[in-house]
C-alpha cells in the first residue's frame, strides 16, 4: 500500500463538464510526484480535490491506509504552496513563517526551534524582519516555502509556484525546492505546465490531458516510451517532430514523398500498409543519407544550434551541438538515430 492513494476520482463542474475522469494512482512516501498537462487538462482540480478545498464527485483519498477525503482541510495535515505566494503584507517574514503555528496554538519554544530551522535552511536569516514588499519575488517564494515546510505536515502540495518567476530564478529555484525536498524526505506533489519542470524535478510524472491520466512513469520512460502521441509531443523541447507514414516491405514512405529504410527490428514489429505516425527527436535528427529538407531559419544559442525544416506542410527541428553556420534556403541531408511508431487511428505507441 502506498503512502497516498488515490481511487476512481471523478470531478464534474456541471453535467456535461466533465473534469476528472476515474484518476486512480498511488504515490509512495518521500517521493517528488509530478501532475503535468495543458491548461484545463484537470491538475489544479486533482491537487484542491486533495486538500480538500474542492468536492469531487467520487473516489477515495487514502493517506496512510486512513481515509483523508471525508476529513475537512484543516484536519489533512498538509501544506500547500501556492503561484501566487500568498503572504500577508504587513506581517514579517518571520510572522508569515510563524502563522499557521501560532493558529494551531504550539508553544513558543517549538516555534522558534522550527523557525530558526526553515530560515537558517532556506537561507532568510537576514530578512526574517523584512516585510514581503521589501522582498524579491525569489525571496518571497522561499518564504512561502518555509511557512510550508515548518508545519512538519508528511505532504506538501504546490500549484505552479514558480510561474511568477523569470527563466533565470526559475532554473535556481527548480534546483533549490528538489534539494529541499531531498533533505527533509519530504512527499511532495507538484503541479505544472512546464513539461521542463516536470522533467527536472519529478521521480514520476504523470501526464493529465482533458481529465484522463494519459501516462504515469519516471522522466525518462515518458521520453523514450510515450504511451501515445499526446505524451510525445508534450514532453520534450523543442517538440518531436512527426510525420504520417506507412510501411512498404522494407521501406518506410514518409509524407508520401520521403523514404528511408527500416531495421530488421523495426519490420518486425511494425504492419505493412497501415497509417502510421512517425515521431523523431529533434536531437535525434541528423545530418546523413537518407533524406533532404529545406531549411527556413536558424537560432543560434552558442552550446547548440536549432535548425528549422521544412517538412511538407509543416516544420520540423533539427538539433546540433555547436555552432553551425548554414544558410537559410540550403538543403541538408538527413537521418534519424531513432524513431518512435505511434498509429494513426488511435495514435496509440506501437512498440
Amino acid at each position: 500500500m502506498g503512502f497516498l492513494q488515490l481511487n476512481a476520482i471523478h470531478k464534474s463542474f456541471h453535467r456535461e463538464a466533465k473534469v476528472l475522469h476515474n484518476i486512480s494512482l498511488t504515490i509512495e512516501e518521500g517521493e517528488f510526484f509530478v501532475l503535468v498537462g495543458p491548461s484545463g487538462s484537470g491538475k489544479s482540480t486533482l491537487l484542491k480535490i486533495i486538500a480538500g478545498l474542492e468536492k469531487m464527485d467520487g473516489g477515495q483519498i487514502l493517506l496512510n491506509g486512513e481515509r483523508m477525503d471525508t476529513r475537512s482541510p484543516r484536519e489533512r495535515n498538509l501544506s500547500m504552496v501556492f503561484q501566487n505566494y500568498a503572504l500577508y503584507p504587513h506581517l514579517t517574514v518571520e510572522d508569515n513563517i510563524l502563522f499557521g503555528l501560532k493558529c494551531k496554538g504550539l508553544d513558543q519554544e517549538q516555534q522558534q526551534k522550527r523557525l530558526q530551522e526553515c530560515i537558517t535552511l532556506l537561507g532568510l536569516a537576514p530578512y526574517s524582519k523584512r516585510k514581503p514588499k521589501e522582498l524579491s519575488g525569489g525571496q518571497r517564494q522561499r518564504v512561502a516555502l518555509a511557512r510550508s515546510i515548518v508545519s512538519h505536515a508528511p505532504l506538501c502540495l504546490m500549484d505552479e509556484p514558480l510561474s511568477n518567476l523569470d527563466a533565470k530564478l526559475r532554473a535556481q529555484m527548480r534546483i533549490e525546492i528538489k534539494q529541499l525536498q531531498q533533505t527533509l524526505g519530504l512527499t511532495t506533489i507538484y503541479v505544472t505546465h512546464d513539461q521542463t519542470e516536470a522533467m527536472t524535478m519529478g521521480d514520476r510524472i504523470m501526464v493529465l490531458h482533458q481529465g484522463d491520466i494519459q501516462q504515469i512513469g519516471t522522466p525518462l520512460e515518458l521520453y523514450n516510451q510515450p504511451t501515445n502521441l499526446f505524451v510525445a509531443q508534450f514532453i520534450g523541447s523543442p517538440t518531436i517532430n512527426s510525420a504520417h507514414a506507412i510501411l512498404n516491405d522494407h521501406t518506410l514512405i514518409i509524407a508520401g514523398c520521403y523514404s528511408l529504410t527500416v531495421t530488421e527490428q523495426q519490420y518486425a514489429a511494425l504492419p505493412q500498409d497501415t497509417a502510421l505516425i512517425i515521431g523523431i527527436r529533434p536531437e535525434q535528427l541528423t545530418i546523413g543519407c537518407d533524406f533532404e529538407l529545406p531549411i527556413v531559419a536558424l537560432e543560434q544559442l552558442g552550446h547548440e544550434t536549432h535548425i528549422t525544416l521544412q517538412m511538407k506542410e509543416q516544420s520540423w527541428t533539427l538539433t546540433l551541438q555547436g555552432q553551425h553556420h548554414y544558410q537559410v534556403g540550403e538543403s541538408l541531408s538527413l537521418t534519424a538515430t531513432t524513431i518512435l511508431f505511434f498509429d494513426a487511428h488511435t495514435t496509440n505507441f506501437i512498440r
